[in-house]
């Protein structure tokens, strides 16, 4: 999670710095648009959130003496 934080900090750095270009590729929005990028951000953040989870989530169903004894 804590990449996925960086690389949507850096991203709202890039997407402020590179406004004059992106302007010219959107078409209806502006690139400073806040409500379009809080909301792209956020589904950024809960897709990473439910990809780190998952298999944090079905290794805590594993019994530790079972994988160990498997070594």
């Amino acid at each position: 999670m804590r990449v996925a934080v960086a690389g949507c900090a850096v991203r709202l750095r890039c997407t402020t710095g590179f406004g004059r270009v992106l302007r010219g590729m959107l078409f209806g929005v502006e690139p400073t648009d806040a409500a379009t990028l809080m909301g792209v951000l956020g589904i950024v953040l809960v897709v990473a959130w439910i990809r780190a989870i998952t298999p944090a989530e079905r290794a805590s169903r594993v019994e530790p003496m079972e994988v160990l004894g498997d070594e």
